[in-house]
């Protein structure tokens, strides 16, 4: 399918012009048939035009399209954030660049303008004449920048969408005021005006530098070996690399190596290309340079024309990345000394403005201006989006959870960096129906038994509970006429001293199901907690009436019965026949079934609720020898509480539990050694299969699914390398498929099985 689509108001108004006299009749000649050409009439509506089509056909799309760097990024932000509606696996789309903005900073660094003379119509239509040789495509970057209000306000992040840049400081700022000169200067001159308005600011803020998944550590650009190299303050052990402020220039780019076709600010971005998704940074930060030492609008004018070689030399070619300063803080490409512009290459970052600069709060994402609230934060990161992807988060995604009753078999719950999202996962859709935001990275989920689905009632009702990096514990609620809310417990002295691993609710059908929450840690313990202590169960549903709130009305704290064991915890599992027993795995290969209602207070009955304990014998040689491998994990098949697997390494064990036999499972292995298992899941609906992840990115996202009754696995790959499964599970619906987290990725696979 052949979509033509153009902004006519880009640029200098000539893109219906182009698109008449030479774009649609070079088309027509060479055998191509557009199916369909729309002009856009308002700010989105690219976005929209493209969505509409998508979902109006299946097979491959092309699109013309005849605008700036601002309406592809229409374009990009409304397929990112389209509901997927009648098909798993979205058709491809791909765009021929016909450039008519101002900018076109993207066509110009795949295209370089002549050095000599202006680009004329032969130069912009050089991405037609490749489209129709049948050149290769370029998969493109997209850089997620997701902007967080402070915990305490409870709102959903915001997520921006961008394929050339985010920047804050001077670039922001002057986009932001170009704007009101966009009118009486249409060209790039307005640019420069606005320059010269902000060039003796400089931005208070933090920042944070996050390596890419494959480099490990930040690089930095060397300008003696022209080369990138490892970041001096990033290591393997603790990559994360913190500046300091303030900054005069923060620029980050993805898919460029210019903002203008003559601007080559990010250069290495095309001299050096980059083997994964990144951003290129280009900082300037006055305190590098050997003469400034306070903060003074003296000291901020004398920096004014180092800050200008850096702008001027970009137009040279991009000899800007080379620069140094001398004794005298002045920039040149002699010498060894302090760097001027620091070149970062990295997977993503972090942007904490100071409260009290307002000026540091502007973010630019692909001309957009966007203002990071108070106490707020803007993260980028890089990712390269997949055409077999089921829901794209704006976000990592860390932790999946499904509910597992009839009524809300189709509901998946994903753990963020900040927030929880619960999504509607139909055949072929996905839904988004909740949305929690906590302010720290999720490390557990667990759906209550009381979960009802949309698909299921019209007063439906979700509840689960979420760990938080920060030890805490929250039980999340919402009905269709409330607001979602959000109850934390279990913080301080009363709460767990360790990273919550895992999590979930009291087995058994009655009420006890649905009051009893167990929770394990790295601080060997299990907690057991009762989150209606003096509260009727059955009755603490909120009424239809109630109005909605950003948090529950006063309510008792939960309180916890607590259990020690002898090493960190890593998976807790309850089964559906009783409410007595947990399963229990730790680091060292150990897997307990417990008894957490038994009384330990006699001391003859300490550990009276250890009702059993399996041991997998290769984990038991590891641990005798003092080999360090990747800890367990541990799950009950649905439909026979006799039957526990686990993962530990590489291999997995089967235990019959009525017939021991001396306590040896059956075992083997999953994935080749050194890879490492990572998860163990059975199925609830087809309890005969059960999938073990890995976290290892050597092979790519692999899932392998077992089926008793065989010894090989069937591999799912999900994604190249370097991606990896960060969590997955089960979906409790007929058909079976498999829920899994890849990055920032939702891939909901169907497992094929025999029935």
């Amino acid at each position: 399918m052949l979509l033509c689509l153009y902004n006519p108001t880009s640029g200098d108004g000539t893109a219906k012009k182009l698109l008449d006299e030479h774009v649609l009749p070079l088309l027509q000649s060479n055998g191509k048939s557009v199916d369909k050409v729309i002009s856009t009439e308002h700010p989105g509506h690219a976005g929209e035009i493209l969505v509409d089509f998508v979902n109006q056909h299946e097979a491959e799309i092309v699109v013309i399209l005849a605008s700036g760097d601002g309406t592809l990024n229409e374009c990009i932000t409304g397929l990112s954030s389209a509901e997927s509606t009648g098909r798993s696996r979205p058709p491809k789309v791909s765009f021929v660049l016909v450039p008519s903005g101002t900018a076109n900073a993207l066509y110009s660094t795949l295209f370089p303008p002549p050095q000599e003379g202006p680009a004329d119509t032969a130069y912009r239509l050089l991405s037609i004449q490749s489209f129709l040789a049948n050149g290769k495509t370029i998969p493109l970057t997209l850089a997620i920048t997701t902007l967080s209000s402070p915990p305490s306000a409870r709102k959903r992040p915001q997520a921006k969408i961008s394929s050339v840049v985010v920047s804050t400081s001077l670039h922001a700022s002057i986009l932001k005021d170009s704007e009101t000169l966009r009118k009486e200067m249409p060209g790039l001159e307005r640019f420069k005006v606005a320059a010269q308005q902000n060039s003796t600011k400089w931005y208070k803020s933090w920042v944070k530098l996050i390596p890419a998944p494959g480099a490990e550590v930040v690089q930095i650009y060397d300008p003696s070996s022209k080369s990138f190299i490892d970041h001096p303050d990033s290591h393997s052990n603790d990559p994360i690399v913190d500046l300091d402020g303030p900054f005069a220039y923060f620029l980050s780019t993805v898919n460029v190596d210019r903002l203008e076709p003559a601007f080559m600010i990010s250069p290495l971005a095309s001299r050096i290309p980059a083997t994964e998704a990144t951003c290129d940074l280009v900082i300037v930060r006055p305190f590098c340079s050997p003469t400034v030492s306070d903060d003074t609008l003296e000291t901020r004018e004398a920096f004014v024309p180092v800050l200008w070689k850096v702008l001027g030399d970009a137009y040279h070619q991009g000899a800007h990345v080379d620069l140094r300063y001398n004794e005298n803080g002045e920039a040149t490409t002699e010498g060894d000394g302090p760097l001027v512009v620091e070149y970062i290459r990295c997977g993503g970052w972090e942007w904490i403005p100071v409260d009290d600069d307002e000026d540091a709060h502007w973010l630019c994402t692909d001309g957009a201006i966007s203002k990071i609230e108070t106490e707020g934060r803007a993260v980028c990161s890089a990712a390269v989006p997949d055409a077999g992807v089921g829901f794209m988060n704006s976000s990592e995604i860390y932790v999946i959870a499904t509910a597992k009753t009839d009524d809300s078999a189709d509901l998946v719950a994903l753990g963020t960096d900040h927030s929880v999202q619960v999504l509607q996962v139909a055949e072929n859709s996905i839904k988004s129906i909740a949305s929690f935001h906590i302010g720290s990275r999720i490390t557990a989920l667990a759906f209550s038994p009381r979960t009802v689905s949309p698909s299921a009632s019209d007063d439906w009702f979700i509840e689960l509970t979420a760990a938080s990096a920060n030890f805490g514990l929250h039980l999340l609620t919402k009905q269709p006429t409330n607001n979602e809310t959000v109850f934390a417990f279990g913080g301080g002295l009363s709460g767990h001293h360790g990273r919550v691993n895992d999590m979930t609710f009291c087995g058994g059908k009655g009420v006890d199901s649905t009051r009893y929450v167990a929770t394990v840690s790295d601080d060997k313990m299990l907690m057991v907690w009762d989150l209606y202590p003096t509260q009727d169960v059955s009755s603490s549903r909120a009424s239809p009436e109630s109005t909605g709130m950003s948090s529950p009305p006063p309510r008792a704290q939960p309180t916890a019965y607590v259990m020690a064991f002898p090493h960190p915890l890593t998976s807790v599992c309850s089964h559906p026949s009783s409410s007595k027993e947990f399963l229990v795995s730790d680091t060292t290969g150990s897997v307990f079934v417990t008894d957490w209602r038994s009384d330990p207070d006699d001391e003859a009955d300490y550990d009276s609720w250890r009702l059993v304990e399996l041991i997998e014998p290769y984990a038991l040689a590891a641990t005798s020898m003092g080999i360090s491998v990747p800890g367990g994990w541990a799950s009950w098949r649905a439909d026979n509480a006799d039957i526990v697997g686990a993962v530990y390494n590489s291999r997995y064990s089967l235990w019959n539990i009525s017939q021991l036999q001396g306590g040896k499972p059956t075992t083997g292995n999953s994935f080749p050694q050194g890879l490492g298992g990572h998860r163990f899941r059975w199925s609830s609906t087809y309890p005969e299969y059960f999938a073990i992840s890995t976290q290892s990115p050597a092979k790519g996202a692999l899932i392998n699914i077992h089926n008793t009754a065989y010894t090989q696995p069937t591999t799912l790959t999900l994604a190249p390398r370097p991606h990896f499964v960060r969590d997955f599970d089960w979906l409790a619906s007929r058909t079976p498929r498999i829920a899994a987290a890849v990055g920032r990725t939702l891939v909901i696979v169907p497992v094929a099985v025999d029935a």
